[in-house]
């Protein structure tokens, strides 16, 4: 059970939406303004996306074209989730969804909004629905990413971590997986090591993130929510995996539950244990834990779903940004 809201002023846990417990704004007629309700989501921020400015998206260039990775999406959208939510914790999202690819071309300035709605309590957490949107070039309105941002007064303990599944030695090193099988560049050059992989497994280590001003030009927040690097780590990790099992790239394209038991990830590298829990050589479906070097758990997530397609190949080639 979540313990009680406390009356303005009278300190204890936070009051999601409500900047801490403050009187709400009162209009001309004298009456109170209504609080937005969960279904009417409101401005957290915007910004102008660009490689200039967002000089990281040189490193995560598709088919010619920059593209936001889905691991800033998480930061953007738990960040929109805290901004009018004061003094709460960032614990996770639920089914978090990109709905449609935020690619920037050369020399584009492309305006992104962050909206957000009210938090809602579950039981011992509170929900922050969330999207990214922006306009098509016709300037009809475009949802890019959506989530359900979990947030708590204070983290739960994390759990015990499962014993490591068996992997076995894969035929390649780190800086030769760079070179042919994955298409990052070097700001995302974030696994450190591969420790093996499995018909359903996949072992490795990642390096944390750099402070977000190294990535962004004017960053958002001082420090990262959870961490972009491990976590796109984690996902060309699966890239790996699939290349491995298959001979083609994957794509994220939902995750369907994330935890976070600490407030910032490890400042050394993190192991990363994937479980794939379905595959069927167009899809796949995994389990995603991050471990101390000691083995206590970070974060997990459940429910990561990649595409597997065989022209990802020819895309992941053009890794580039066009002139």
């Amino acid at each position: 059970m979540c313990p009680a809201r406390p009356a303005p002023g009278s300190g204890g846990v936070p009051r999601p939406g409500g900047g801490g417990g403050g009187a709400q704004p009162v209009p001309a007629g004298g009456a109170p303004a209504p609080a937005p309700t969960a279904g009417e989501p409101t401005l957290a921020f915007e910004r102008a996306l660009d490689v200039t400015s967002h000089p990281v998206l040189r490193s995560h260039v598709l088919d010619g074209l920059a593209v936001f990775p889905l691991a800033l999406h998480t930061e953007w959208l738990a960040h929109a989730a805290l901004h009018n939510n004061p003094g709460m914790q960032f614990h996770g999202f639920n089914d978090l969804r990109v709905t449609s690819g935020l690619k920037v071309e050369a020399g584009e300035h492309l305006p992104v909004r962050a909206l957000a709605g009210k938090a809602v309590k579950q039981d011992k957490h509170f929900t922050v629905s969330v999207e990214l949107r922006g306009a098509r070039k016709g300037g009809r309105e475009q949802v890019y990413s959506r989530a359900e941002i979990v947030l708590v007064p204070a983290l739960p303990p994390a759990p015990s971590a499962d014993a490591p599944p068996s992997v076995v030695a894969v035929p390649y090193d780190v800086p030769k997986a760079y070179r042919e099988l994955l298409f990052h560049g070097p700001e995302l050059h974030g696994i450190a090591s591969v420790r093996g992989a499995a018909p359903l497994a996949f072992v490795g280590t990642a390096f944390p993130a750099p402070p977000p001003a190294e990535w962004f030009a004017a960053p958002l927040r001082s420090a990262w929510v959870a961490d972009p690097l491990v976590l796109d780590s984690a996902f060309q990790m699966m890239i790996l995996w699939t290349q491995g099992r298959y001979g083609t790239g994957s794509l994220p394209t939902f995750a369907g539950r994330y935890r976070q038991f600490r407030k910032a990830f490890p400042t050394d590298p993190v192991t990363v244990v994937i479980r794939v829990t379905r595959d069927d050589a167009r899809f796949a479906r995994a389990d995603i834990d991050f471990l101390t070097a000691d083995g206590q758990i970070v974060a997990q997530m459940q429910d990561y779903e990649c595409i597997i397609e065989p022209n990802l190949s020819a895309a992941f080639r053009k890794n580039k940004l066009g002139k």
